[in-house]
């Protein structure tokens, strides 16, 4: 599991898990979304699996949610996993 970083840092992590012979990364949501990272990573790495570890679902539209993992999910030929969470309350009051 890897928090998402700069997208220069994301793809060299990528790219050492794989030549490593790791076979996927999962990329949690704290301080920054997934998504512009895992499509770094993604690039350096094309045989990697990668996964989030939760996106959070409360701030985005449910469509929002769905296009971006789709385009993930086609860019990877198949090699991404949308992983859904709802937070809980009191974050969701800290954070949002």
């Amino acid at each position: 599991m890897v928090s998402p970083s700069r997208w220069r840092e994301a793809a060299e992590l990528a790219g050492q898990a794989q030549a490593a012979g790791v076979s996927g990364l999962v990329f949690v949501e704290t301080a920054h979304t997934p998504w512009m990272s895992i499509a770094a990573a993604s690039m350096a790495a094309p045989e990697l699996h990668f996964a989030t570890g939760i996106a959070v679902a409360f701030p985005r539209s449910p469509m929002i949610a769905a296009s971006m993992a789709w385009e993930l999910a086609d860019n990877t030929k198949g090699k991404f996993r949308l992983g859904l969470g709802s937070q809980v309350k009191a974050h969701i009051e800290r954070r949002y």
